[in-house]
C-alpha cells in the first residue's frame, strides 16, 4: 500500500471516529445487533447493566434528529453529562444546560423531561426522526403513544424508528409495556419471540395487533400498514465493563429487584400489592386449568363492555385526558370458562349500532348459534337499545347496571357491597379461588391478564370501593375493559338472585 492509500485510509477512520465517537463494544453481542437493527419500534435492555445509555448514543448518532426522553429531569444528569463529553470531544456544540447537542455535520440531540401531560403536549409538532424513551415502564402509554406521530422526517430516505430502553417494571404501572411486547418478555404468551427477532404489528387505535408479515392486512373493515418491531435482552453479563463483578452485585438485591434488575424477570411486575383484588397466584392457576378443560362447550352468556362516547373521545368513562380510547370487548363463557374474549377500539363501535353489528359478526365467526344470553352494559355507549331489539340475539338480552345500588355482603359478613359493580367484581374474585367449587378458566390473553392483576380496592368502613378507571388508567397506562366484558358474562350465574 503506497504513501497516499496509507494516509486515505487513515483520514476515512477520523472521520468515522468523528462522526461515530460511540459505536458497539465488539464483545456486547446485544449493543452490536442494536446497532444494526433497522425497526420502527426497538426494545433494547430488559435488565440492568447492559448498556442501554450508550445504545441510545449509538441510535443517535444514526439520525439527524434525535430526542432523549425521562420522565425527571434530575434522573438525566448522568445521560447529559456523558452526551456533553462525547459531543465536545469530537467539536460539537452543547448547550450550557446540556439539554441541546449539536454534531459539527449539525446532527441534533435533545434531551427532554417529561414529568407532566403539559410537558408532552409542549413537545406537539416537533418532528425527530429518532425517539429515545429511556425508562419506558415509568411513563403512561398514551404518552409515547402520541408523540408518535412526529417520529418522521421530511428526508424520504431517513430511517425513523422509536427506541424503548428500561428494565422490567416492578409494579402494574408499567404493565403496558409488558403486554405490548409480550411476545418477547411474557414465558405463557403462546407463540413466543426470541430476542433479536423481528415480527410485525398493525396499531388498531392504540392496540397492537400481531401482524404475519409487511403486508398490508384488513382491521375492522380498514386496510392497515404494518410496522416491525424487535426486543433485544440485555443484561450485565453482556456488557464487558461491568461484567461478572456487577451480576454479583445485583445478586445482593432484594429479591423482587434482583429477578428486576439482574434475571430480567417481567413477571416481578405480578407480585402482589396489598389493594390488589385478584390474587396473581389465582389468575394464573386459572390460565393453566383453561388449558386442561372441556373444548367445544356451547356458549351460555357473551359479557359485552361499551366503549362509550366519553371514553372514545377523552379514553375514559371518567373523562381524564388520554389519546388512545378505550376498548369495547366481549367475552364468551361456556360456564365453565371464558373461552376466549375479543376487543377492539372504541372508534370502531360508536353509536352503539356498530357495537351490535360488531357483536353478531363475532358471533358468526366462531359459530356461536345457540342464542346464548347477551349481558351489556346499559349505560354507555347505547349499544343496549341496539341489541336488545335485534332479532338476532332473541331477545335473551340483560342490561347491566353497574351504579345500581345493592345491599349484600361476602360470605363471612365483613365487608358490604352496596353496588352491582362491587357484587360482580367480588363474584369474579370468588370463581378465580382455586378452592371454590367450581374454579373459573382464563384464556391466555395478556390483555385480559395484565387488566385483572392490575386491579385495585379498598376498604372505606366496611364498604367495598373499586379504583376508579380514570386513575387505573393514569397508573398502568390502560383501563379494565377487556375485564369487565368477563365480569358481564359470569354474571348470568347469578342474574337469577338479584335484579340487575
Amino acid at each position: 500500500m503506497n504513501r497516499e492509500a496509507v494516509l486515505e485510509e487513515i483520514r476515512i477512520l477520523e472521520e468515522l471516529k468523528r462522526r461515530y465517537p460511540v459505536r458497539p463494544h465488539k464483545d456486547n453481542e446485544p449493543q452490536k445487533l442494536a446497532a444494526k437493527t433497522r425497526t420502527k419500534y426497538l426494545f433494547f435492555g430488559g435488565s440492568a447493566g447492559g448498556g442501554k445509555t450508550f445504545t441510545i448514543f449509538i441510535k443517535c448518532l444514526q439520525h439527524k434528529r434525535s430526542v432523549i426522553f425521562r420522565r425527571q429531569y434530575k434522573q438525566g444528569l448522568q445521560i447529559r453529562d456523558s452526551l456533553a463529553k462525547i459531543v465536545a470531544s469530537v467539536g460539537g456544540q452543547v448547550r450550557e444546560d446540556k439539554t441541546e447537542f449539536i454534531m459539527p455535520d449539525g446532527r441534533l440531540i435533545h434531551f427532554r423531561a417529561l414529568d407532566h401531560w403539559n410537558a408532552v403536549e409542549g413537545m406537539q409538532g416537533n418532528e425527530y426522526d429518532f425517539m429515545a424513551w429511556d425508562e419506558v415502564t415509568q411513563f403512561p402509554k398514551e404518552w409515547p403513544d402520541y408523540l408518535s406521530t412526529w417520529n418522521r422526517s421530511p428526508d424520504l430516505s431517513q430511517h425513523c424508528e422509536i427506541m424503548f430502553a428500561s428494565n422490567p417494571p416492578m409494579t402494574s404501572a408499567g404493565a403496558w409495556v409488558k403486554h405490548r411486547f409480550a411476545k418477547w418478555v411474557d414465558k405463557r404468551h403462546p407463540k413466543p419471540a426470541k430476542s433479536g427477532e423481528t415480527h410485525y404489528f398493525v396499531n388498531d387505535a392504540g392496540s397492537w395487533k400481531e401482524a404475519p408479515d409487511a403486508e398490508p392486512m384488513e382491521v375492522n373493515g380498514q386496510m392497515l400498514t404494518p410496522f416491525s418491531v424487535c426486543f433485544i435482552q440485555a443484561g450485565p453479563l453482556d456488557n464487558p465493563f461491568l461484567g461478572k463483578r456487577y451480576y454479583d452485585a445485583l445478586g445482593g438485591l432484594h429479591e423482587t429487584l434482583r429477578r428486576a434488575m439482574r434475571d430480567g424477570d417481567w413477571s416481578v411486575s405480578d407480585i402482589d400489592g396489598a389493594n390488589q383484588l385478584f390474587p396473581s397466584l389465582w389468575i394464573d392457576l386459572a390460565v393453566e386449568r383453561w388449558a386442561t378443560m372441556p373444548d367445544g362447550l356451547p356458549i351460555r352468556s357473551i359479557g359485552c363492555d361499551v366503549a362509550g362516547s366519553a371514553d372514545v373521545q377523552s379514553g375514559s368513562k371518567e373523562g381524564t385526558a388520554n389519546t388512545t380510547p378505550d376498548n369495547s370487548s366481549q367475552a364468551h363463557y361456556d360456564g365453565n370458562r371464558i373461552v376466549r374474549v375479543i376487543a377492539t377500539s372504541g372508534l370502531n363501535t360508536q353509536g352503539g349500532e356498530l357495537y351490535a353489528t360488531w357483536l353478531k359478526l363475532e358471533m358468526v365467526k366462531h359459530g356461536i348459534s345457540n342464542h346464548p344470553y347477551i349481558n351489556i352494559d346499559s349505560i354507555w355507549g347505547g349499544a343496549f337499545e341496539y341489541v336488545s331489539k335485534d332479532e338476532f340475539f332473541q331477545g335473551r338480552v340483560n342490561p347491566v347496571h353497574f351504579g345500581q345500588g345493592v345491599e349484600e355482603m361476602t360470605p363471612d359478613g365483613m365487608i358490604d357491597l352496596t353496588n352491582i359493580k362491587t357484587l360482580l367484581y367480588y363474584y369474579l374474585y370468588q370463581r378465580l379461588n382455586p378452592e371454590s367449587e367450581s374454579p373459573l378458566g382464563l384464556p391466555p390473553d395478556s390483555q385480559l391478564i395484565a387488566e385483572l392483576k392490575a386491579i385495585q380496592f379498598s376498604i372505606v368502613g366496611r364498604k367495598m370501593v373499586l379504583e376508579k378507571k380514570a386513575d387505573m388508567r393514569a397508573r398502568t397506562g390502560f383501563s379494565p375493559d377487556v375485564a369487565e366484558s368477563v365480569i358481564y358474562a359470569v354474571a348470568i350465574d347469578i342474574i337469577g338472585g338479584i335484579n340487575l
